[in-house]
This record gives C-alpha cells, sequence and structure tokens, in this order.
C-alpha cells in the first residue's frame, strides 16, 4: 500500500536534505554507550540452545528503518513491503521504526520507535503484523540501539541466513550540515535525537556484537538503503562482519529499494545466495527507476570477501602515486576530472571510471608503473562489484556508478577524522594518496617564496 504525504514529489527522498536536523535545533557532542563483555555473554546464554525456536527459518529478514527525520513516508512503505511478503515457514520477518510528529497517520501515528514481527506460513495469505510490547524513543544512531535489535532479531526469528537492511538518510563521510559536527555523520540519520546517525565504524561495531551471539557466522547480506552508503569505505568496514552489501554510490531516490519484489522470489526460492538476493535488489531498483520514465540514482551489490584484494591492489597504486607525485599529478587531474563524481560537494568520486581514466592517461604520459597498477586495481574492483545499476551513463556507454570513494576536490573539504577513522583510507593508502596529490595542488597554487639559496620554490 502507497503511502502518500506531502513528501511525494520532494526530488531526493532518500538523499540527504540540510532542513532534516536543522528543524531540531543545536547539535549536541555525541556520546555513546560503553560496550560489556558481560552484555555480549548474557545474551549468548540467551541465545544457546534453550533459546532457539524448534522451527529455524533459512533467511531471516531484519528491517532498520529510520523515519525520524523527514523518511517517515518512506520507512512506512518499506514495512508493508516487508508485510507483503508471501508467507512461508522458510522466511522470517521482522522490523524496527522510528516515527517523528507531524507526517503520515497510518498504523495510528504513533511517534516513538517499535518493532514488528510479520507472521505467515501460507502464501495464499497475507503475512499478520504481531506489534512488540517493546517501545520506547530511541537513538537510531546509536549503535547499541542497532546491536539490541538485531539481537532481538536473532532471539525471536532464529535463522540460517540474516539479511539486514539499514534505511535512512545518508551522508557517506561528510555530516548532512556543514555547521554540524560528527553526529549527523553516517546513515540512520535520526533528527529526534539531534541528527544522531551511525558512523561507518558504528554499523561494523553494531555488527560485530550480533556475529559474536551468532557463533561467528556472518549477516549475509547488508543492504544500507541510503545515499552514498555504496563506498568502499563503508564495503571495507563491512568486510568484517557480512559477505555482501548493497548500497547506493550517489543519490538513492525514493521510492528506494522494491525489496518486495526480492522477497517474493527469496520466499519461492529460500535456497538462494546472498549474492543472488543482492543482484536481485539491484535489479529490482533499475527495473523500477526505468519504468518511472525519468532513471536517476543508483544502487550496487558488493562481494566483500574480495575487499582485501582490492584494498592490496589500491595499496600498490597509491604506493606509487605518491613515490612520483610531481610526474603523476596531471593523470590524477585529468581522471578525476574524467570520472563520474556526486556527493553533496562533488567529494565523492566513481572508483571504476576514475581507474579506467588515469590507467588511460598514465599510459599515455608514459608512466608505465602507474597504468599497471590502476588497471590491476580496476579488475580487483570488478571482483568486488557483483552488480550496479546507475541511471545515468558513463561517456564510455556504461553505468555512471559503480562503486565509490571519498575524493575532495581540495584539502578544505577533507574531514579532519577521515585518516583516523576510515579502515579503507589506512590499510590501502588511499588517505595518504589523497592528502599528498591535494596537498601537492595547493602548492602549486600557492604564491612562489624563495628558499634560503636563492631559488625560487
Amino acid at each position: 500500500m502507497r503511502v502518500r504525504t506531502n513528501l511525494e514529489d520532494r526530488p531526493s527522498c532518500l538523499s540527504p536534505q540540510p532542513w532534516g536536523g536543522r528543524e531540531f535545533g543545536a547539535v549536541r557532542t555525541k556520546t555513546r554507550s560503553r560496550w560489556w563483555v558481560a552484555s555480549a555473554g548474557a545474551l549468548l546464554v540467551t541465545l544457546g540452545p534453550a533459546g532457539w525456536s524448534a522451527s529455524i527459518a533459512k533467511w531471516t529478514v531484519l528491517g532498520y528503518l529510520s523515519g525520524d527525520g523527514s523518511l517517515e513516508p518512506v520507512a512506512l512503505e518499506y514495512l508493508q513491503r516487508l508485510a507483503s511478503a508471501p508467507g512461508t515457514g522458510s522466511v522470517a520477518i521482522g522490523a524496527q521504526i522510528d516515527r517523528s510528529p507531524g507526517f503520515s497517520s497510518e498504523l495510528g501515528d504513533f511517534t516513538d520507535t517499535r518493532r514488528v514481527v510479520f507472521e505467515g506460513s501460507d502464501p495464499r495469505t497475507a503475512r499478520k503484523w504481531r506489534w512488540s510490547d517493546w517501545r520506547t524513543e530511541a537513538d537510531m544512531g546509536d549503535p547499541q540501539t542497532l546491536a539490541d535489535f538485531l539481537a532481538w532479531g536473532a532471539r525471536t526469528l532464529p535463522a540460517e541466513h540474516y539479511a539486514v537492511l539499514l534505511v535512512g538518510h545518508g551522508s557517506g563521510v561528510r555530516p548532512l550540515l556543514r555547521e554540524s559536527d560528527e553526529r549527523d555523520h553516517g546513515v540512520a540519520y535520526d533528527a529526534t535525537n539531534n541528527g544522531d546517525s551511525l558512523t561507518t565504524e558504528e554499523i561494523a561495531t553494531a555488527g560485530r556484537t550480533f556475529t559474536d551471539l551468532l557463533g561467528g557466522r556472518k549477516i549475509a547480506l547488508l543492504a544500507v538503503d541510503a545515499c552514498f552508503s555504496g563506498s568502499a569505505e563503508v564495503a571495507h568496514e563491512a568486510a568484517s562482519v557480512a559477505e555482501c552489501m548493497t548500497g547506493s554510490p550517489d543519490l538513492l531516490y525514493e521510492p528506494g529499494v522494491p525489496w518486495d519484489q526480492v522477497l517474493r522470489k527469496l520466499c519461492a526460492s529460500p535456497d538462494m545466495s546472498a549474492e543472488s538476493m543482492a543482484t536481485l535488489a539491484v535489479e529490482a531498483v533499475e527495473a523500477s527507476q526505468e519504468a518511472s520514465g525519468a532513471p536517476r540514482g543508483s544502487y550496487a551489490a558488493a562481494r566483500l570477501s574480495e575487499t582485501p584484494k582490492l584494498q592490496a591492489a589500491v595499496s600498490a597504486l597509491t604506493e606509487t602515486l605518491c613515490r612520483s607525485m610531481r610526474d603523476a599529478a596531471p593523470a590524477v587531474t585529468t581522471a578525476r576530472a574524467e570520472a563520474t563524481r556526486g556527493g553533496l560537494s562533488g567529494e565523492q568520486v566513481d572508483l571504476a571510471t576514475f581507474l579506467v581514466a588515469l590507467a588511460d592517461e598514465a599510459q599515455a604520459e608514459g608512466l608505465t608503473e602507474t597504468a599497471g597498477a590502476a588497471s590491476e586495481a580496476r579488475r580487483a574492483l570488478d571482483a568486488v562489484a557483483i552488480a550496479s545499476y546507475s541511471g545515468e551513463r558513463d561517456p564510455r556507454g556504461g553505468p555512471a556508478w559503480k562503486w565509490s570513494a571519498f575524493f575532495p576536490p581540495n584539502l578544505t573539504a577533507f574531514p579532519p577524522d577521515y585518516l583516523g577513522k576510515s579502515v579503507f583510507a589506512r590499510q590501502s593508502g588511499w588517505g595518504a594518496f589523497l592528502e599528498a596529490y591535494l596537498g601537492h595542488l595547493q602548492r602549486l597554487m600557492s604564491p612562489l617564496t624563495t628558499d634560503e639559496t636563492g631559488n625560487r620554490t
């Protein structure tokens, strides 16, 4: 059932809206819950053999729906999509939704956070909504909230495989608002809680608690349905807790991902792999957007087991670039100009188009080692990327977006905590490369000075 509100015609339903956090006043300093081993131990006892249901599903799909902050219509529509899945004992479905005042009156117009299970064993009848007694005003941007929800899902709906859908505004590695602090830097923006969001590292933290509860099993599919989530930074962090992931390298538009279409196929074929499910999600977005007559946005799927190879290949490339930055900088500049760019301030670059252009430019300028390293990194990226869709095309005819990485236009747009918090930035050398390249450009644009020997530098 379609949820209609006054936000129906907004151009970017799942993209960051600067006004989203400003309605709720000044942003306070972000604080975090402590993670104690005792908590995990207690949950492990709960999830022991006596705690499991007699019937374990093949798949459990858990929707973490942050609608508090202009995305309530989308969160409600996601609920309807999850509920519309055919009844079967092989696929269990549960969700947590956070709402805010003043939007739809659907489902009683509650404004707090609640959990629901969609029960059904007969594909000929609709699933029943069973609301949990648990209800509170939860901070969806707190990793403890996500960890608690996942633990609830494992206790309530045990399964062989888990798919986790994180739905809400996303800002990638940059805050939604220029004047805000890190609270609204990430995914699942919660306006009531001062714009708090789940950072990439916090998603991984909550995910590791969940995998510990499952005895080391990873989340089969982590779907981050938010803008700017399909990035190397997110993928490398998520690789520790998930087998596959989906996300948007740039903008994700309303109505988001048609998971109802995916779930119908999953219920019919519960032995489906995580990669197949991720591919179906990308195909569903493509079909939905193409049917709209005005295709736009992007969505992609990644095989996270291949991220170490991508990290190694990018590391070899960045080492080469940093070693010969003076000679390589022109090729990098041209490649960035030719690559697809997006983000709030043009700070996201499509890795695929960037690496292809860099290999071509480096080869043309006689930088054989750089050209070879860029081509190798592109091959490693192809192994990570399972499927991709983009409403726009790059000049070479392929999708404009495949998988993104942070590449700001200058050092001013470089977040001070990027190197400290991004696993990908540190371990692949991408952060060091950005600092070296952008610093080189800054020096070239600075007024000429004279050194101690009288030479102009």
